[in-house]
């Protein structure tokens, strides 16, 4: 994990323009909040532990009264993104930097109910994502939840075809990130921004793609959302993802936690919600 590709006032302004950037929508946080709501259910003093910085599901945590703590290599991104907190001067918003594989070095092992995250292994290599589940076990109490959204790669389900995506995007059936993220990972594009056997998605190439495909007429965005377009590709041409194939992934939690639930958005199943629980 390398935290020069988010510590700098420029790509941490650009994450915090929420509108124009990866976060859950309403949809998804109706189902973060419902296996949270699960997980610290009868609890008296419930503890959630936030991978990442993620504004929208600290808020979630802390308007729930859970003590939130948000681990995050880069304090810069932590501060920027508490600039879009409701709760930021809330005594229950907690802040530590630190990456996920040192985190359990710091923090006492059952000691959380639940552990959120959005995207935040798709951050972390391949290599790495079996310790840092691993970790994330070790963290939560007997029976505590793991809620993460995941992007896994399943190259099966689509066809290569831009005109599909675009005719779907057209009708409103996906958003306007989904539709920037599958022209790179399920269309012609594919053989230039993944890498099948690293299992990356190098984002640069597909900002590069984009732009000139727009320019072109190729693709379409609607006006306020090339807005949006313009903001995400400021911080993702520093991105790389690092995607599992989908029964891959599920293999791996299978090692740590039980799937209680996959839950996958219409037209969006690329993009699914886990909810594990520790074994």
């Amino acid at each position: 994990m390398n935290v020069r590709r988010w510590d700098t006032n420029n790509l941490a302004r650009s994450r915090a323009k929420r509108a124009g950037s990866s976060a859950p929508t309403s949809r998804e946080l109706r189902v973060y909040k419902k296996y949270l709501l699960r997980a610290i259910r009868g609890k008296r003093h419930p503890r959630v532990l936030v991978l990442g910085a993620t504004p929208e599901l600290r808020d979630l945590a802390i308007g729930k009264g859970c003590e939130t703590l948000a681990v995050d290599m880069s304090e810069q991104v932590i501060l920027a993104m508490e600039s879009c907190m409701r709760y930021r001067d809330n005594p229950r918003n907690l802040i530590m930097k630190c990456d996920w594989i040192g985190m359990n070095t710091f923090l006492s092992e059952k000691y959380f109910d639940a552990v959120v995250a959005d995207c935040s292994l798709n951050n972390v290599p391949i290599h790495l994502q079996s310790r840092v589940c691993s970790n994330v076990a070790k963290l939560l109490k007997p029976g505590g939840l793991f809620i993460t959204r995941n992007i896994v790669d399943i190259p099966q389900l689509y066809p290569k075809d831009i005109a599909y995506f675009q005719r779907l995007y057209n009708a409103r059936k996906i958003s306007w990130l989904f539709f920037w993220l599958i022209l790179g990972s399920y269309t012609s594009w594919r053989e230039k921004v993944v890498h099948v056997a690293r299992r990356e998605v190098i984002i640069a190439n597909l900002c590069k793609l984009c732009t000139v495909a727009i320019r072109n007429g190729d693709v379409q965005f609607r006006k306020e959302d090339l807005r949006k377009i313009e903001n995400i590709q400021t911080h993702g041409k520093t991105i790389t993802h690092f995607t599992f194939m989908r029964d891959e992934f599920e293999k791996l939690l299978a090692k740590y936690f039980r799937i209680v639930a996959r839950e996958d958005v219409p037209h969006c199943e690329p993009f699914p919600i886990y909810a594990l629980r520790k074994k």
